[in-house]
């Protein structure tokens, strides 16, 4: 993922994402989801880059292309880049 993947877009820094899931993909390619709940209770899901996700179960997110994300929380966000 680039770099600037993991910084948060200018328009969003006074409302940060509520959470974030580690996640990764059956290559090993790591992602960060952020989560962003609005006022009527849904909740929207996009990489810190702003590609959107949908989340299909609690475990697993999809990309745009159909590439499945799983959740992995073991390793610290500092292993994420």
């Amino acid at each position: 993922m680039p770099a600037r993947a993991m910084e948060l877009r200018r328009s969003d820094a006074l409302t940060a994402p509520a959470w974030h899931e580690r996640c990764q993909d059956s290559n090993g390619n790591r992602y960060v989801v952020a989560a962003w709940p609005d006022a009527r209770g849904a909740t929207r899901y996009e990489l810190l880059d702003g590609t959107g996700v949908r989340k299909i179960d609690r475990e697993t997110f999809e990309l745009p292309g159909g590439v499945r994300l799983r959740r992995d929380e073991d390793a610290p966000f500092s292993h994420w880049a």
